[in-house]
């Protein structure tokens, strides 16, 4: 059911952008709990158009936080998105081994494998460089 669960939400979505965008809504996630619990006198709304807007006291981290913290804080975010895509692929390996041991690859139309092979050269290079500073 996790499994399944997971498929649900990433099918069609290559990891490359589910690793760069869960992130993102991991951390607003955190500075809504935050902004809730913290600034209860916050009158405006928290979307504004594009711009997501809480009080300085539920950022993440603090503005004043020396830098090494906001490295820390995004490494540590990504880190907790990269287990989470680990997780879910081997629940869906233990959810689904016996149906990926019964196909037959070989018998797989050539534009499964040019697929395979699309998704696997331009995933790995797109994390590769975006990783890049």
């Amino acid at each position: 059911m996790l499994g399944r669960g997971y498929i649900a939400i990433v099918r069609g979505v290559p990891d490359i952008a589910y690793f760069l965008f869960f992130v993102i809504a991991l951390d607003q996630i955190l500075e809504w709990m935050r902004h809730k619990a913290l600034c209860r006198d916050w009158s405006e709304p928290i979307r504004q158009g594009n711009d997501f807007v809480v009080c300085d006291a539920a950022k993440l981290p603090l503005s004043s936080a020396a830098p090494w913290v906001h490295d820390l804080y995004g490494f540590a975010l990504a880190v907790f998105t990269f287990g989470m895509l680990i997780a879910g692929s081997i629940l869906l390996g233990v959810v689904s081994w016996q149906k990926i041991i019964a196909t037959d690859w070989s018998a797989l139309a050539p534009v499964i494998w040019i697929t395979i092979g699309y998704l696997t050269l331009f995933s790995t290079a797109a994390s590769f460089f975006m990783l890049q500073k």
